[in-house]
């Protein structure tokens, strides 16, 4: 439920259009830690993608495809089609 909370919390900073940038990815980044002590993969990849999606909101392009590369890669592995589709829509964004 904590990383729940703190992928959601992390969500809506970005979501809200917040400025305090550092905060919304130590949200998202302490969800992904907690995923993968927990082995939840497919929250850990959406993790992964709504850090992409903020970055990529920043400028910030470089940061965005890492964290695209383990989201789509994570998602493949798991054979999770629909996201796989929203992430090849977010690449023709680049």
């Amino acid at each position: 439920m904590e990383g729940q909370a703190l992928k959601l919390l992390g969500r809506v900073h970005a979501f809200l259009g917040s400025t305090n940038f550092e905060q919304m990815e130590d949200l998202l980044q302490q969800s992904i830690d907690i995923f993968r002590e927990l082995d939840t993969k497919p929250d850990c990849a959406l993790a992964h993608l709504y850090l992409c999606q903020s970055n990529k909101e920043l400028g910030q392009t470089e940061k965005a495809m890492g964290h695209l590369k383990i989201a789509t890669d994570m998602f493949r592995v798991m054979g999770m089609d629909y996201w796989i589709e929203q992430v090849q829509e977010l690449k023709e964004g680049f």
